[in-house]
């Protein structure tokens, strides 16, 4: 019981015409037969028709290698997470993330033969574990990067709140932005960064006779990507009251 867009035909079992959710997955995964699989049997669980794009970000969820969602099974090395990207009025969403980590589920899963690769396994939580110790290094190193660095202008926690320039937004505060990552990624690019700050072979160097008026910030990528790492676990400032801007 499943309808499919763009994968198997379509199928239209007798559904209460609000008894629907949407998942997008990749190829890679579709063609495995996995979701051919396990799908149907949620829909006869739940009575609960479901439609499978091609196209990221269309359906209501969508299973992805990307770490930000639920990690629910693997195959050899790859995890695959389910991540929610739309509105759960009816609950049904949540219904099908239960059902794919209950016991039921996880036998649908597991006992699948797939058409490539080797089996599925929900057997996630170590591999995940060990994922998170090594986050919260880089985390750690990416805190520590930002604080020598950046911290000299930006409040990047409430330790160095009262060392900074008082016009300059705090990291909170940049995570407030929808732009937020750009911000961040291309911080050297925008003003008035880009007068003092050198990214390893990435920039070009100061003027010849024009030495920056302050001590220039030096940082390689790699540098760069452990500082992001690190903001990306930094809550957004509470924009419910008034957001102080050092």
């Amino acid at each position: 019981m499943l309808v499919v867009t763009g994968v198997w035909g379509s199928f239209h079992p007798v559904f209460a015409q609000d008894k629907r959710i949407s998942i997008s997955a990749p190829d890679s995964l579709i063609e495995t037969g996995l979701l051919k699989h396990i799908l149907p049997r949620f829909s006869l669980k739940h009575n609960i028709r479901v439609t499978v794009t091609r196209a990221p970000e269309t359906g209501n969820m969508a299973f992805q290698l990307d770490p930000s969602g639920l990690p629910v099974f693997k195959q050899n090395e790859e995890i695959w997470h389910l991540r929610v990207t739309g509105e759960d009025p009816n609950g049904y969403l949540k219904i099908f993330e239960d059902w794919l980590l209950s016991a039921i589920g996880k036998r649908a899963i597991e006992g699948f033969s797939p058409k490539a690769g080797g089996p599925f396994s929900t057997n996630v939580i170590s591999v995940v574990a060990k994922r998170a110790t090594a986050t919260e290094r880089d985390t750690n190193l990416g805190k520590s990067l930002a604080m020598k660095n950046c911290g000299r202008c930006h409040a990047i926690d409430e330790s160095n709140r009262k060392k900074t320039i008082g016009s300059t937004p705090s990291f909170g505060a940049l995570r407030t932005f929808q732009d937020w990552e750009y911000r961040f990624e291309a911080f050297y690019t925008l003003n008035p960064h880009p007068s003092f700050t050198q990214i390893e072979e990435v920039t070009p160097p100061f003027p010849a006779g024009s030495p920056p008026a302050i001590t220039p910030i030096k940082l390689t990528l790699d540098e760069l990507d452990e500082i992001l790492a690190f903001t990306r676990q930094i809550e957004p400032a509470d924009l419910g009251r008034a957001v102080q801007s050092n």
